[in-house]
């Protein structure tokens, strides 16, 4: 017998949506098949042989944060008689477990697309009289909730009078959306200028099958927002970092109208706030570019490297004096050492040889890449023989950037082939600025012109 369930996505990560719900697919193990994929739908349905399979996508739904519900299929129809006559004959509508006198029930409506009225709903439940449900309505705790869902397309200003597609099953969980609301940044102790909003950590943790027991480095930690989301999954987190007064809550504070600091603001205390501090290995003050880690494997790396625009990209060293120079003894113990440019093509060939060294075979990288959009997704993204690209999910910014958020599993431990870094990455920084240049020129043009129309019509 097939099973098919309904996915019912989130609006606020159309990107991530697929590439997250299967990578959760692969942690709990689930063989359900996703039945013809489409990325602008907010809806995906699957398809399993095994009843099995229904209380792992349970666990799915529960840990995904761009999933909204899941629902056993019963029907789906593009015509409302259509639907009708599916429900009428469909196997599991006189089970007792769902038609039975003991067994309460409620059937919610809910559109996408088109906004209706409370009555048009009451209407539509009443159509569905037919339904041999014989126990009594309880718009609480029933013992199973159904769900009537009607899709309108994505354009809501412009909805047809008939829904384009209808779906009608058992509800059996919301997804993990509550995350953002328990990690939410502004009730946050410690944060910097570029802490990630919860929902996107957690997206990364998924992506990088992050659960219990595994041990997850950052190692541009900042202030810690990808550790706490690992951490919220059960994994031990270890992160590192080169600014020392970030890392000390020494910088100035990024929340609005705030002075100073609290004197005890640290990636710690974030822990500490949200009660996983048994998750907390450490965070170290360590150059990205000489990492002090030894041969030690980690399950997974996440991290959102500097591009060098929002933030500075720096690491130890110096153009005044050959590198073999030496300090001094004496001067050791006060010695802050000089910092250089940190090129992020140097940044991607030191995170991959970080995995390489220590990261598990099949363990997962994931990191944010920028994106000239001029280019194509095949051409912003570095290679390596060691590693399979497992998803790539683009995120418009502004002009002419965005950022990609890449998932790479690592195939072996073969260090003698070099990373090949692809063009757009080496000038990024230069791409970057001359697309704001041509875009401020542009910019400019557009507002001579308008003067230009001003004054003649002033004339006139």
């Amino acid at each position: 017998m097939a099973y098919r369930y309904l996915i019912w996505f989130c609006q606020e990560c159309p990107a991530f949506r697929l590439a997250e719900f299967e990578a959760l697919l692969t942690l709990f193990k689930c063989e359900a098949k996703i039945c013809c994929p489409n990325k602008e739908k907010p809806f995906l349905v699957v398809q399993s042989n095994q009843r099995e399979d229904e209380e792992k996508l349970i666990q799915v739904t529960k840990r995904s944060v761009c999933v909204r519900s899941l629902i056993h299929l019963w029907a789906d129809s593009t015509s409302r008689e259509a639907l009708f006559s599916q429900l009428k004959n469909c196997e599991f509508i006189k089970q007792k477990e769902y038609a039975g006198k003991e067994r309460s029930f409620r059937i919610n409506v809910d559109t996408y697309g088109k906004k209706i009225t409370l009555q048009t709903k009451v209407d539509k439940i009443e159509e569905l009289a037919f339904l041999p449900f014989e126990g009594p309505i309880n718009l609480n705790k029933p013992d199973n909730s159904f769900q009537l869902i009607e899709y309108y397309g994505l354009l809501s200003n412009s909805a047809p009078d008939e829904p384009y597609e209808l779906y009608f099953g058992r509800w059996l969980a919301d997804g993990g959306r509550r995350f953002s609301l328990d990690v939410s940044l502004k009730e946050r102790k410690f944060i910097s200028n570029t802490s990630m909003v919860p929902w996107l950590t957690a997206i990364m943790s998924n992506l990088a099958l992050v659960k219990d027991g595994d041990v997850v480095i950052d190692p541009f930690v900042g202030s810690g927002s990808l550790l706490i989301a690992a951490a919220k999954f059960g994994a031990y987190t270890i992160g590192s970092d080169i600014d020392y007064l970030l890392l000390h809550g020494k910088r100035k504070p990024s929340r609005r109208y705030v002075k100073q600091r609290d004197p005890d603001e640290s990636v710690f205390a974030n822990f500490a706030q949200y009660e996983i501090t048994s998750q907390y290995l450490d965070v170290i003050v360590s150059d990205a570019s000489k990492p002090c880690w030894r041969p030690f494997e980690f399950d997974a790396i996440i991290t959102d490297p500097p591009y060098g625009i929002r933030e500075n990209s720096r690491k130890i060293g110096t153009d005044k004096y050959d590198m073999t120079y030496k300090v001094p003894e004496e001067y050791i113990d006060c010695h802050y050492p000089s910092k250089v440019l940190y090129r992020f093509e140097d940044i991607l060939k030191d995170l991959f040889a970080l995995a390489l060294k220590n990261l598990k075979i099949g363990g997962r990288l994931v990191f944010w890449i920028p994106r000239i959009t001029d280019y194509k997704m095949e051409d912003s993204l570095p290679h390596h023989p060691s590693f399979k690209l497992i998803s790539c999910c683009n995120q418009d910014m502004k002009l002419n950037v965005s950022r990609v958020l890449a998932c790479y599993e690592k195939l072996s431990n073969e260090s003698n082939n070099e990373i090949f870094i692809p063009y757009v990455i080496k000038n990024f920084r230069e791409l970057y600025f001359t697309g704001i240049a041509e875009l401020n020129d542009t910019k400019q043009e557009r507002q001579a012109k308008h003067r230009q129309f001003l004054g003649q019509k002033e004339m006139n």
